[in-house]
């Protein structure tokens, strides 16, 4: 239940995986983003269609993903659109969000799905069954930008999370105390054999949950190559090095 393998990368299993961000107005310099993390050691990238200029046009960010993915043809593909209200750079209505998110799912050209958990019940069933009849793996998210909540409220969000038929769970929460860290790696470290897990502390703070993810039970973290999607993202080639040094120490 709590491993799943997409091309050949186990995730649950050894180390946890290193995803690269990358973030892109149009095609081009999506192709120019992941030239630059090819530069380092990754397991798999995360596109963030919100930064995409034609976000809005379906049919232009499918073809954008469509390219990626013949360019990047043996490692798996995380798509992402984040909302401006978890922390993204491009406002979409609630409906043409869940229909991306569906669509992207349903081509079979992602192979991992970030679906927030504020999308709904709804608009969360469409893009599970559409995934999942498409072999792809859905990540139930959810992020706050401003604040991290009390360890059992976190526990609480999981536990929902964890309720329903996605694949892996992901909160990601920013501290304003060492308190507020320990508070998010309490929580993961409680819900760590529930369900696939991934937790992040942002900012300089929470640095340490990125580098130290598999003692919390994250399945993975991200690392930036170039422009990062979240404060306090590690230099990628850094990260998977100090990632394989831990695992390799215990």
């Amino acid at each position: 239940m709590n491993t799943f393998v997409i091309k050949s990368v186990r995730f649950g299993e050894g180390r946890p995986k290193l995803c690269v961000p990358l973030c892109a107005a149009d095609t081009d310099r999506l192709m120019e983003a992941l030239a630059a993390a090819r530069k380092g050691s990754f397991d798999l990238v995360e596109w963030r269609a919100d930064y995409f200029r034609d976000a809005g046009d379906t049919d232009a960010v499918l073809k954008a993903l469509a390219a990626l993915r013949r360019a990047l043809p043996d490692k798996p593909i995380l798509f992402t659109f984040r909302t401006e209200g978890e922390g993204g750079v491009c406002a979409m209505p609630e409906d043409a969000y869940g229909y991306l998110a569906m669509r992207a799912a349903e081509t079979g050209l992602a192979d991992l799905v970030d679906l927030e958990l504020a999308a709904g019940a709804r608009q969360r069933d469409a893009v599970l069954r559409a995934a999942h009849e498409a072999g792809a793996r859905v990540i139930l998210s959810h992020h706050n930008f401003t604040r991290t909540y009390p360890a059992e409220e976190i526990v609480e969000i999981l536990t929902t999370m964890s309720h329903t038929n996605a694949d892996a769970v992901k909160i990601a929460l920013m501290p304003k105390t060492r308190a507020d860290v320990l508070a998010l790696m309490s929580a993961a470290v409680a819900m760590r054999e529930v369900r696939p897990l991934i937790a992040i502390s942002m900012g300089t703070l929470g640095q340490i949950t990125r580098i130290c993810a598999e003692f919390i039970g994250s399945i993975l973290t991200f690392g930036a190559a170039g422009l990062g999607s979240a404060p306090g993202q590690l230099d990628a080639a850094a990260l998977y090095s100090l990632l394989e040094q831990l695992h390799a120490a215990g």
